[in-house]
């Protein structure tokens, strides 16, 4: 089945994503801004991992997107030190 998503997307960065992922990231962002930066400055050798699963993911995903575009707000870390981790499957011993 082929959808067009034009009432959930939004536009981000020269593109466009879904408005819903977005709003949650943005807002996880915001609460949790302070608490980054403060680590972040306590640790200057650490990178900020974003990790989720399933729709986790999805949110993580642009979270990492809206922590690059707001580099500022966390101590000015540098782009390098900003990553996300998608897996694909969680082990079994997770489960």
């Amino acid at each position: 089945m082929l959808l067009d998503n034009t009432l959930g997307q939004t536009r981000f960065d020269g593109g466009y994503v879904h408005n819903g992922l977005l709003k949650a990231a943005e807002w996880l962002f915001d609460a949790e801004c302070d608490v980054l930066r403060d680590l972040l400055e306590r640790n200057p050798g650490y990178t900020l991992t974003f990790a989720g699963h399933s729709l986790g993911s999805g949110v993580v995903a642009m979270l990492a997107l809206v922590a690059v575009h707001n580099r500022d707000r966390l101590g000015g870390i540098e782009r390098k030190r900003i990553r996300c981790a998608l897996p694909w499957h969680l082990p079994g011993y997770l489960m």
